[in-house]
């Protein structure tokens, strides 16, 4: 029963951080990316699309790579920060067990 919900967790957690991460990202490269007049409406949406309706027109790819890799970069920025954020309130968290917290009265144990 304990490892199901464990798991359950686990699959709940990668998902919500996917989802979370997956729109930030689309959602900065929708708001960045600045294509040439006459391109696609569909490749504003994704890379992919752009991609696919550029038909070798380097300005609409250039455009859609660097709009992508600039919402990589926002979305690494954030997910640092939150990293950085949850080390910092886990420390602060944690240090009401410290040495002598009841966990070590029997440290011959561990």
């Amino acid at each position: 029963m304990a490892a199901s919900v464990e798991e359950v967790s686990y699959e709940m957690g990668s998902l919500s951080a996917v989802a979370v991460l997956g729109s930030l990202l689309t959602f900065v490269y929708a708001s960045t990316v600045r294509l040439p007049t006459g391109s696609p409406d569909v490749a504003s949406e994704s890379l992919a699309d752009a991609l696919a309706a550029a038909d070798g027109n380097a300005d609409v790819i250039a455009a859609a790579t660097t709009a992508f890799d600039t919402a990589y970069l926002v979305t690494m920025i954030v997910l640092g920060a939150m990293l950085a954020i949850g080390a910092v309130v886990t420390n602060r968290l944690l240090r009401a067990y410290g040495r002598r917290s009841q966990a070590m009265e029997f440290a011959e144990n561990h």
